[in-house]
């Protein structure tokens, strides 16, 4: 077997962050904790180790090598970010949210620290800044549709209507395609009071795909309100075969 010298741990870290990075994570592990026998101090080891744990199911133990990261490399932003998202699947939410507000300090123009930070807010249930991180993403992250969505859907939830339809016809601009985006257009528009325009919205949502149920259930309940019993009844109809198909598949 190749022997290796304490000074190979950042070969053995390399050789496991590519393993990572091609999703062979179960492979990945034995040479990052071989990185850190060499070099227990080691940051990126313990980030990248963390990473390999996260990705196998191992989250407990991700979290682990996560917050040894940021302990010996505290300017490691990438490690607070993973900390959180760690965190966060285990409903750790106090401590998520401080881990990516380190993750911002250390890197504040970076997208996805200030996404997560707001997806944590909002789970915590507190709305307002996370509009305000969703805002931040949207103005750094202008031309990409995701961005303005996510925005969008901060404001319906907050109950801003009319600044969630700007967003998410923002969004459209850049994927006009997007068949949820129609969805989130036609909801916003139907929530609006604006019924005939909802209806467009949504019938070109479900001719984008053919099987979206929710747009269905959207659309019958709106021509519904409008009178329109026959049409309403069809899409109705249609939502219900949808979601028991999806039932019989789960």
């Amino acid at each position: 077997a190749l022997q290796l010298r304490p000074q190979d741990a950042p070969v053995l870290n390399d050789l496991g962050c590519s393993l990572v990075l091609l999703e062979r994570s179960a492979e990945a592990i034995p040479f990052l904790e071989r990185a850190l026998e060499h070099r227990s101090g080691f940051g990126d080891a313990h980030n990248n180790l963390g990473n390999a744990l996260s990705r196998v199911g191992r989250g407990d133990e991700a979290i682990t090598h996560y917050a040894q990261a940021v302990k010996f490399k505290p300017t490691h932003a990438e490690a607070h970010d993973n900390l959180g998202c760690e965190l966060g699947l285990k409903g750790r939410l106090p401590e998520a949210i401080a881990s990516f507000e380190e993750a911002i300090r250390l890197k504040p123009d970076t997208v996805k620290y200030r996404r997560d930070l707001g997806a944590a807010l909002a789970r915590a249930g507190r709305l307002p800044e996370a509009i305000g991180q969703f805002e931040h993403v949207a103005h750094l992250d202008a031309m990409t549709a995701a961005s303005h969505a996510v925005l969008g859907n901060a404001l319906a939830q907050a109950g801003r209507w009319d600044e969630a339809l700007t967003c998410f016809q923002a969004a459209l601009r850049l994927a006009p395609n997007d068949a949820d985006l129609r969805g989130n257009i036609g909801v916003a528009l139907g929530t609006l009071g604006r019924l005939p325009e909802a209806v467009v919205a949504l019938q070109e949502a479900i001719r984008l795909r053919p099987g979206f149920g929710e747009a269905h259930h959207n659309l019958g309940q709106i021509l519904r309100s409008l009178g329109k019993n026959l049409e309403a009844a069809e899409h109705l109809d249609e939502a219900e075969r949808l979601r028991q198909a999806a039932s019989r598949r789960e």
